[in-house]
Formats: structure tokens, C-alpha cells, sequence
């Protein structure tokens, strides 16, 4: 299937066209041969009649009856047995082969056995001959077997003077010699036949080809649109046939190519745009966060200076409120000093009336009562 699918269709159509009138041709000469074939063998089953009459006046000239005489097939006084002069006499003049049989043994023929020797002694075989010749005492005619071989062949009874058949006399010729130059003739005629067929094809392809050109002319702009080239010639789109047909069709396609490459082209200069545009907002969001950046950096750096001169002024408040607390604790200490001085100078006055107190007691206890 690969190989016939690499054959041009040019090719494949001649091929068939060829293949088509050689069977035409074949089956012409298969039917004519048929004819011929049943021609010629008519014409050889009248030949071998002819043949017969020519073996008959040969025996004719011998005179007498037929006669089994000492185990000997005779006619008159003539014996029969191995005489070899009639059938001989027979062949030449007929081409054919001839035989005299004592019953339906041969005893005198021209037949040639495989080794070359006169097939003396061999029997008639069994069969329509046989039948027809000793059995019923009628002559036959038509094709029989000799020896492994088909024969036209003719077979006469010979009779004695009472009708009883006493011997048969054949004569016959090979079918295949019939047939040799039949034969050979039929095969000059299927070579002249086929060489007759190929003279015709030639010119049918040439035409052929001259009809499916404008199809390569369609393969090449075809091959040219798969590999993207759009402008490539399309020819025979005003053709009204198959090739038209197609042709207006590889249009229809190169146009849709078209089209596609067209909504390609558009889609790719969308996206470039989308990108152009995206890129633009980067840059523009860019640039405002490095702007603000910018300002808010300015906004902390006044703030932080802001907050340095806030720094100085605590720093010095805070100086100050630490001198302020250092002569406050001077003045705590020294009030606390004076405080221990006056705990302790009021510890000794009440030490001081604790004992007067008790001494007033005693006196108390010592004074007479009245």
C-alpha cells in the first residue's frame, strides 16, 4: 500500500487503463480462442474422416475379407500382423498416426511407446471407443487417450464375412500437434494484444497528464500555504471541473489562513499595547511611590529635627528640675535632721515627765491621812 501510494495518480490511472483494456483484451481472446479451439477440432475430427478414407483404399487394394486365420489377423491372403507398409503409408500421407488391431490388440501401428518402439501388443484401453467399436460394431469419433496422450482419433470396425468384428482399424493425430500452432498463434496474438494495449496507454497518459497538471500546480501552492507563504499562485479556479472544484477550495483555505494570520496580527499588537500600557502604570506607580517616598523622608527628617530641638529644651528642663530636686533633698535632710532633734528632745520630756509623775505618786502614798 506504500509503494501505490507514492505512484502519481496520473500514473495509477494509466495503470488501470491498461490493466482494464488487457483484461478486455484477454477475455476478447480467451472467447476467440474458445471458438478457434472448437473450430479446429471439428476440423480435425473431419480431418481424421479424410484420414480414415485414405487407410480404407489402402486396405481396400489388399482385397479379400477380414479374417482371424493361425492366430493371425489377415484381409484376403494378406497378413496384417506388423505391416507396417499401410500405416506408414497412412502417416505420410496424412501426417497422422494409424493403427490395425487383432481385437483390441495392436498388431500393426506407427504409435511410439516412451522408449521409441511401436506400441505392438498394447490393448485399446477401456472406454467410449471401446465401447462403441467392439461392443456395438459402430465407428466412433472424437478426442481419446493413447498412451497417456489426447488423440483425435477415428476408429472403424473390421468385420469378417459373418459381421462379427474381428479387428479395428484407427488412425488419428496428437491434439497437442494439432494445437501447437493454435497455440502458437494465440500467444503471438496476446503479445501483439498487450503491445497493442500499451501504444494506447502511452498517449492516454501523456493526455492524462497534460489534464491533472493544474493538480501539482495545487500541491506546490499547497505546500507553499503549510509553510505560511500566503501569496503563492492558485491556478484553475475558473475550471468547472473536479480540479476547479478544488481549486476554488484551496482559495476558501488560504483565505481563512489569512484571515487567521490577520486576527493573530491584531491579538499580537493588543497584547504588545497591553504590555506598552502595563509598563507605562509601572513606570508611573514608580515614579509616585519614589515621590511620595521622597516626601514622606522630607516630612520624618523635619519631624526628627523637631523633635532634636523638643530633646534640648527637656534636657535642659530636666537640668534644671535636677538642681531644684538636689537643694530640695539638701532641705529634706535638714528638716529631717531637725525632726531626729525634736523626737529626741521630745523622748527626753517625756521621759523627763514620766518620772515626775511617778514621784508624784510615791508622795502621794507617804501623805497622813487626817
Amino acid at each position: 500500500m506504500q509503494l501505490i501510494s507514492r505512484i502519481s495518480i496520473s500514473t495509477k490511472v494509466t495503470i488501470l487503463n491498461l490493466a482494464g483494456m488487457l483484461l478486455l483484451s484477454a477475455a476478447v481472446l480467451i472467447v476467440i480462442g474458445q471458438v478457434l479451439a472448437r473450430d479446429l477440432e471439428r476440423q480435425a475430427v473431419d480431418m481424421q474422416t479424410l484420414s480414415m478414407q485414405i487407410a480404407w483404399s489402402a486396405l481396400n487394394r489388399l482385397g479379400g475379407d477380414f479374417a482371424i486365420a493361425d492366430g493371425k489377423l489377415k484381409r484376403g491372403d494378406a497378413v496384417l500382423n506388423e505391416n507396417y507398409e499401410i500405416v506408414d503409408n497412412i502417416k505420410q500421407i496424412t501426417g497422422g498416426t494409424a493403427t490395425l488391431f487383432q481385437g483390441d490388440t495392436r498388431v500393426a501401428t506407427n504409435v511410439l511407446k516412451d522408449d521409441g518402439s511401436r506400441a505392438i501388443g498394447t490393448k485399446l484401453a477401456a472406454g467410449p471407443a471401446y465401447d462403441a467399436v467392439l461392443r456395438q460394431g459402430v465407428p466412433y469419433r472424437g478426442v481419446v487417450q493413447i498412451l497417456g496422450e489426447d488423440y483425435f482419433a477415428a476408429y472403424d470396425p473390421l468385420k469378417d464375412r459373418n459381421g462379427q468384428v474381428v479387428g479395428i482399424l484407427y488412425v488419428g493425430i496428437k491434439k497437442s500437434v494439432v494445437f501447437q500452432s493454435f497455440n502458437g498463434n494465440m500467444r503471438l496474438a496476446a503479445l501483439g494484444v498487450a503491445g497493442f494495449a500499451v501504444v494506447l496507454a502511452f498517449p492516454g497518459y501523456l493526455l492524462l497528464r497534460r489534464l491533472l497538471r493544474p493538480l501539482g500546480t495545487l500541491k506546490r501552492a499547497m505546500d507553499a500555504l503549510s509553510c505560511g507563504d500566503l501569496n503563492a499562485p492558485i491556478d484553475g479556479t475558473g475550471r468547472g471541473d473536479e480540479i476547479g472544484n478544488m481549486a476554488r477550495a484551496v482559495v476558501v483555505f488560504r483565505d481563512g489562513m489569512a484571515e487567521a494570520e490577520r486576527l493573530r496580527a491584531e491579538q499580537e499588537r493588543q497584547r504588545e499595547e497591553a504590555e506598552e500600557q502595563k509598563h507605562r502604570a509601572l513606570e508611573m506607580m514608580a515614579e509616585t511611590v519614589e515621590r511620595e517616598s521622597r516626601d514622606a523622608v522630607e516630612r520624618v527628617a523635619q519631624h526628627t529635627q523637631a523633635m532634636d530641638a523638643n530633646s534640648g529644651q527637656m534636657a535642659e528642663s530636666a537640668s534644671r528640675v535636677g538642681s531644684n530636686a538636689q537643694d530640695v533633698a539638701a532641705a529634706a535632710a535638714q528638716a529631717l535632721s531637725n525632726a531626729q532633734t525634736v523626737a529626741s528632745a521630745s523622748e527626753q520630756l517625756s521621759a523627763s515627765i514620766r518620772e515626775i509623775g511617778g514621784q508624784g505618786s510615791q508622795a502621794s502614798s507617804i501623805t497622813p491621812h487626817p
